[in-house]
Parts: C-alpha cells; sequence; structure tokens
C-alpha cells in the first residue's frame, strides 16, 4: 500500500467515525430538545427547523463517502465550518447564552484536532469562540465572568486534547522509525547472510576441483602421462583463478562497504586494458571473446586495474547467461567527452523487471542453488560501483532472447570522488 493510499484511508476511515458520532449527537440532542423543551418557548420554531436542518446534514456527510483524499480533505473541511454555524444557531435557537448545548463548541474543536491537527483546532476554537459571542451578543448582552470561563475551555479543551494527538502521532512516529531501523538491520543480516550463503556455495566448486586434481596427481605420480598431467595442471590453474577472483570479490566488497576504496589516477591505453581482459578471461570461457576497435591507441587517465576488474566482470557476466560457442563482443569507442566500453552478448536477456535491480549488491534474477549461472551476486554491483568512481556509469540494452549489451562509460574530465560506498539494499524479483 503506498503512503498517500494508506493516509487518504486513515482519514477517510476517521472521518466515518466522526459522522457516526455527529449523527449520534444530532440526534440525542434533537430529541433532549424536543422531549423536554416547552412549545412556547422563545425561537421554538427556529429550533425546530435547525433540528431538521442539523438532522438531514448528519444523515447526508455520514452517506457520503468520498474516494479520493482531496475529497475526503474537502468534506472534512466543509464539515468543520457547517458544524460550527449549525451550532451557533442551534444554540441561539435553544437559548443562547442560557442554552444548554453551548459544549458542542468543545466537542467541534476537539474534534477538529483530531482530523487536522492543533492548529486546524486552534483556529476552530477561536471560530466557536466568536461564534459564541456573536450569539449571545444576539441575545441580549454577554454577561462577563461565565462567558470568560466558557470561551477559556475551548482553549483549555483545544490545548490538552492538541498535546494527547500530538503525543500520540509523536510515538507513532517513533515506532515507524524505530520498526525501520529494525528493519534495515534485519534486511543488512539478511544481505550478509545471503553473501555468505553464495559465497560459500561458489568457494566449493574451486576448491573441489582443485583438491580432486592434486589428489588425482599425488597418488598417481608416475602413472600419469605428459597429457594428462597438463590436463590436471591446467585445472589447478583455472580454479585457483576463479579462487583468487572471489577472494578479491570479498575484499572488494568489505573496501567499497566501508567507503575505502579509491582511485589511483593515471594516463592508461583503454585498448591495451582491454585486450588483456579479454586475453586473461577469454580461456576461462567456452564463448568466442573478441575485441572490435578502429584505432590502436585511446589514452584515458583512470585508474587501470580497476577499470579492468570492471570490465573482466561483465565480460564474465555475459559468459554466465550465453549459449556456449555463441559470441561476445567487446569493443572499445572513443567520443569527445568519453570512452565507452561495450559488452555485448547473444545470452537469454534480462526482462524489465530485473534491468533496474541486477547492480544492486546481491541480487540475482535466479537466486537459489540451482541456477544454472554461478555467481555472488555481488559482480555487477562492484562494477558500477567501480565505474562510477570515475564518474561515469554503467548502462544496459537488453532483450529477451536476443541478448544484452552492457555501455560502460568513463568521462574524461569528470572529477573523481574520494570514495564510493557499496549501497546495501535487498530487492527482490
Amino acid at each position: 500500500m503506498s503512503p498517500t493510499l494508506g493516509r487518504t484511508e486513515r482519514i477517510a476511515r476517521t472521518e466515518r467515525v466522526i459522522s457516526y458520532i455527529r449523527s449520534a449527537v444530532v440526534a440525542f440532542n434533537v430529541i433532549a430538545y424536543l422531549w423536554f423543551a416547552p412549545t412556547g418557548a422563545a425561537r421554538h420554531d427556529l429550533a425546530i427547523v435547525v433540528s431538521v436542518l442539523a438532522t438531514g446534514y448528519a444523515i447526508a456527510m455520514l452517506v457520503w463517502r468520498p474516494k479520493r483524499a482531496r475529497e475526503t480533505l474537502a468534506a472534512s473541511a466543509t464539515g468543520t465550518v457547517l458544524d460550527n454555524l449549525l451550532i451557533g444557531v442551534w444554540i441561539y435557537a435553544t437559548g443562547g447564552f442560557s442554552s444548554p448545548y453551548f459544549p458542542l463548541f468543545y466537542a467541534e474543536a476537539a474534534a477538529t484536532v483530531g482530523r487536522f491537527g492543533f492548529l486546524a483546532g486552534a483556529f476552530s476554537g477561536v471560530a466557536s469562540a466568536v461564534i459564541y459571542l456573536f450569539v449571545a451578543a444576539l441575545d441580549g448582552g454577554i454577561p462577563g465572568y461565565p462567558m470568560l470561563i466558557r470561551l477559556a475551555y475551548i482553549g483549555v479543551i483545544v490545548a490538552f486534547v492538541g498535546y494527547v494527538v500530538e503525543s500520540a502521532r509523536h510515538s507513532e512516529r517513533d515506532a515507524a522509525t524505530a520498526e525501520a531501523e529494525a528493519a534495515a538491520l534485519r534486511e543488512v543480516d539478511e544481505l550478509r547472510s545471503i553473501f555468505v550463503t553464495n559465497i560459500s556455495h561458489e568457494l566449493r566448486t574451486p576448491l573441489t576441483a582443485i583438491r580432486g586434481a592434486a589428489v588425482t596427481l599425488n597418488g598417481k605420480v608416475g602413472n600419469l602421462d605428459e597429457a594428462e598431467e597438463r590436463t590436471l595442471v591446467e585445472m589447478i590453474d583455472r580454479q585457483s583463478e576463479k579462487l583468487s577472483r572471489l577472494i578479491d570479490d570479498i575484499v572488494d566488497v568489505g573496501l567499497i562497504e566501508r567507503g575505502q576504496i579509491r582511485a589511483n589516477l593515471s594516463m592508461t591505453d583503454a585498448i591495451d586494458v582491454t585486450r588483456r581482459v579479454i586475453d586473461q578471461i577469454a580461456p576461462l570461457l567456452s564463448q568466442q571473446v573478441s575485441l572490435e576497435s578502429n584505432v590502436d591507441r585511446i589514452t584515458l587517465q583512470c585508474d587501470g586495474p580497476k577499470i579492468a576488474n570492471a570490465l573482466r566482470k561483465l565480460i564474465e557476466n555475459a559468459g554466465k547467461f550465453s549459449p556456449p560457442s555463441s559470441a561476445i563482443r567487446v569493443s572499445v569507442h572513443d567520443g569527445p567527452e568519453d570512452v565507452r566500453f561495450f559488452v555485448i552478448d547473444e545470452g537469454m536477456g534480462i526482462a524489465d523487471e530485473h534491468r533496474n535491480m541486477i547492480f544492486e549488491s546481491f541480487y540475482q534474477v535466479d537466486p537459489s542453488h540451482t541456477r544454472a549461472a554461478e555467481g555472488t551476486g555481488v559482480g555487477l554491483s562492484i562494477a558500477r560501483t567501480l565505474v562510477r568512481l570515475h564518474g561515469g556509469d554503467i548502462n544496459l540494452e537488453s532483450e529477451l532472447g536476443r541478448g544484452s549489451t552492457f555501455v560502460m562509460r568513463i568521462p574524461k574530465s569528470k572529477p573523481v570522488p574520494d570514495a564510493q560506498r557499496l549501497p546495501l539494499r535487498l530487492n527482490r524479483a
């Protein structure tokens, strides 16, 4: 439920309760007056007319059910104004200053405080006092002491009810703040739990492979031919590299979360960085990774290792979600204001509902451990953070079933912030 809708429903519910109370009060006062007032009393005919009008007004306010916030507020404001006017006429019709129904002004002021807050209640109290003074003046005079006491009661009631209402609202805000803080702590705990679970799952795979290859080499020393030994050694090398990258992710997450990661700028060849990343990662992927560029050199002031790390994570992500033997094309474009790195795959694509969340920390389209693609859920988040450390960003264009294009943009002259923190937000599909 949205905050606006919730507020509208609360106002409407309060207005309904007030309508019920208003109707009950009107019915009681009318019945009491008609039952006890002598038929020859002054202004008796006016009291009967006001009784009919007040009854119809109460029924109309009870039946009317505004559906929009503006209509609800209009109904409340209208009710407040008409309440004061009808109370004033009713008191005049039932005896003026000597009417026993003047406490209705107290009730109206208190109800206004409850509906609109202290300021609106204070305004209603002042309006009630003015109307009461006017009625008393029409009735032939204003006795000083009792009138002052009655008017003072209006102020006391407004102040007391305002204090109670504001205290209740303050307590409600405190409770909401405490709940939000508790929810944030629970979310952080859940984030950490998810990361520990994912990283434990991901660490197990290379460790198992390394241990298996080492046990085989150790148990069959002298019994393996050169090709078999090379295969096992290459497996250990690949899985060790994967294990190293996972450990790097853990370190990066800690540094970024604490805001301790910084860019060490130097003049860097973007083409050379891209070529070295592809040379390192291509043997580890089943896809064909290629570099496309119409120039041999693009000079960029940046932190080369961090840009390489971000680009590596984009290519790894493309490999996770692309079919074997498909193409992953990497290109670098030199623009007038920035350098753009494109990573284009032929994978499954990303649905619209996931596009704004895949860069959030620990978010995965398929968070289950039975998913086909591996990962801890922090790669893209780290990549975007490293790029934003340079004042740039990563954008995504994707279509389900037709692949994705990640565009990493690094500006040439934008100032670099001192540090970037990893946004710890848990989003779910």
